[in-house]
């Protein structure tokens, strides 16, 4: 999926829909669905099947509902649902998360013998490089998540893209790490030609290292790490894991390390990227004053020249995580204070609309009222409608948070029309996508209906209503679905819908199972 600038506010509920309905893995296959969810599953694959103007459309359809009833572990059907799918590509998709499902439910042998059958079916994409390299890619992470890592290696190799190998290799190695097998995971790093790559790789090893309590073996990964930007970037995540085991001597230590390899960074603009994770660091790992002295240093590294755009964004982006925090921590003039230095009008605005929540929190109402509407005038003298856009829907997402659903439907609102604004059909098409998802977390699902519906392209409207629809089952309400279909009958709306609903239900085993 494309990213637009308001993914960047999505709540964790709604990004959690975005994940479920783009065909991620649910949870434990073993675990059976209630039958309502099969059904409904059932009524998505016939609407589906009705579609008869678009076949693409069509595939996508069966496509999740065939990742779905795996989810639920109904394997059988699921395989049933995949041989309907006329795109090969989506077939073998289909058949990748079945099989990684079965292995999770412990039948490997199955898992392996389908894995096969994809590699098979992948040999058809030649005509089409880049479907074949993004296939090669996804079965060979598939196949180490099956216990498969020499089967995985195997396949990374088949793929003559120096970039597409590299990429399969990362995964492969981030798997790797996550099953405990570390010395496995470091000679898949070791294996990847692209320093750019390998460096992601090892980073993320560093990273999980040091979740783990294996301090040590992530500061080794990390100091094997070439390029200094992600090398501080592993130093800050280890950093924040010695935080979260409250060594706080120990972090900040890190954290010292990470600036000291940052300020080595060459490129101006790499060297702000660098800074503004560690500030970011600095303030999960709860040092807010870390933080600050951080931020200050992003616009020293360009002491002889104006900000460029996007060093600006990097320091914004760190004062916005700071403010919070220091609003989070009680210090509300210091989170106004560093609020007026973000230099990201919907980043700024952005950070009034959080710092309002905490304030409705600890119970100052009258004080988010006056913050929110301190955020809705910096959002109202943007004029681009990609920075509007975003800081409204932030300030929206705030006034449902706390309390105020009429005021969070009228800024909804504001935000639709400032998206429609754009004459840039492609991320306009993105950004409603991304609107109706919050609208339908933020308890607007008539707006969120309403928008889905203004999406002009077909393939992402018929996505804005899956996801739509999954929010509203993850948040146990099918019923509003139930009558907005019952008016809105179309094959397409109905499949996406159906299948989305089925997926917001059966979200909750999602962290039964994590």
């Amino acid at each position: 999926m494309r990213r637009s600038p308001m993914r960047r506010f999505l709540c964790p509920a709604v990004a959690a829909a975005v994940v479920l309905s783009a065909g991620f893995v649910f949870a434990d296959g073993n675990r059976p669905a209630d039958q309502g969810i099969l059904s409904l599953l059932q009524e998505a694959k016939g609407a589906a099947g009705a579609i008869t103007d678009d076949p693409y459309l069509r595939d996508a359809a069966l496509r999740g509902v065939a990742g779905a009833q795996a989810e639920a572990g109904r394997f059988d059907d699921a395989l049933e649902t995949a041989s309907l799918i006329a795109d090969a590509y989506l077939k073998a998709s289909a058949w990748r998360q079945i099989a990684v499902a079965q292995a999770r439910a412990g039948d490997r042998a199955t898992s392996g013998k389908l894995l096969d059958k994809v590699l098979e079916a992948v040999g058809a994409f030649k005509n089409v490089p880049s479907s074949r390299v993004d296939a090669l890619i996804a079965t060979a992470e598939a196949q180490a998540r099956i216990g498969d890592a020499s089967g995985a290696l195997k396949t990374a190799g088949l793929i003559g893209d120096l970039r597409g190998k590299a990429e399969a290799l990362r995964a492969i190695a981030l798997v790797q790490v996550k099953d405990r097998d570390i010395m496995g995971a470091l000679e898949t790093a070791a294996a990847i030609a692209d320093v750019r790559a390998q460096a992601e790789a090892l980073r993320g090893i560093a990273a999980v290292r040091a979740e783990a309590g294996d301090r040590e073996g992530a500061l080794q990964t990390a100091s094997a790490i070439k390029d200094p930007r992600l090398m501080a970037g592993a130093l800050g995540k280890i950093a924040v894991a010695a935080a979260v085991a409250r060594d706080r001597t120990g972090s900040r230590d890190v954290l010292k390390q990470a600036l000291d390899v940052a300020m080595t960074v060459p490129v101006e603009g790499e060297k702000a990227d660098a800074l503004g994770g560690i500030a970011l660091a600095h303030v999960e790992a709860g040092d807010v004053a870390g933080a600050l002295k951080t931020a200050a240093m992003i616009e020293r590294v360009f002491s002889t020249k104006p900000l460029p755009d996007a060093a600006v964004t990097v320091a914004s982006e760190a004062l916005r995580a700071i403010a919070v925090a220091q609003a989070r921590r009680g210090d509300r003039r210091g989170a106004l204070q560093t609020v007026e230095r973000i230099g990201n009008p919907y980043m700024q605005a952005s950070a009034l609309a959080e710092i309002a929540v905490v304030q409705a929190s600890a119970g100052d109402r009258m004080a988010a009222g006056g913050t929110l509407r301190r955020a809705t005038q910096v959002a109202s003298a943007v004029r681009e409608w990609s920075a509007k856009a975003p800081a409204l829907l932030a300030i929206a997402q705030a006034y449902a948070r706390v309390g105020d659903r009429a005021t969070a439907v009228q800024t909804f609102r504001q935000a639709r029309q400032a998206v429609r604004a754009s004459d840039d059909e492609r991320y306009r098409d993105d950004a409603l996508m991304d609107l109706a998802m919050v609208q339908a977390g933020s308890g607007d699902f008539g707006g969120a209906v309403e928008t889905a519906d203004g999406i002009r392209d077909v393939f992402a409207r018929a996505h804005a209503w899956r996801v739509v629809a999954a929010v509203q089952g993850g948040s146990g309400n099918r019923e509003s679905v139930r009558l907005w279909l019952a008016s809105e009958g179309a094959s397409v709306k109905k499949a996406y819908a159906l299948l989305g609903l089925a997926e917001g239900l059966l979200a909750p085993s999602v962290t039964a199972a994590r």
